[in-house]
């Protein structure tokens, strides 16, 4: 899957993990590479969802259409993800719709309040 950046200092920061650990700390940074790296290998959000080490999920309010991975229970910090393009398909099994995603824009890292 390809991932587009907000901008060039948030692409260094999550390609770069001396960059990442001296903005966050090691464990986020690890966290942070990882997630990058999983998203990038990943053919769709499902796959993400499928990976419950993440608790992916959906954000409200001024967040809306954004959806975020948690990077670790106790760190307070989660990667922030929005769609570039999507398909929307309703799976019959579920009764639910699955949004899957073809391409991500990475907003950023973010520290939870």
């Amino acid at each position: 899957m390809e991932i587009r950046y907000k901008n060039k200092r948030i692409r260094d920061i999550c390609e770069n993990e001396k960059k990442a650990i001296k903005k966050y700390n090691k464990i986020i940074a690890e966290k942070l590479i990882f997630s990058i790296e999983f998203l990038k290998n990943s053919k769709s959000l499902k796959d993400v969802a499928d990976y419950n080490n993440f608790r992916l999920h959906e954000l409200k309010y001024e967040r809306k259409g954004q959806f975020a991975i948690d990077l670790g229970k106790t760190t307070g910090y989660r990667l922030i993800i929005e769609p570039v393009t999507a398909i929307v398909i309703e799976e019959p099994d579920l009764g639910k719709f699955i949004l899957i995603q073809t391409n991500y824009r990475t907003c950023y890292c973010q520290q939870r309040k």
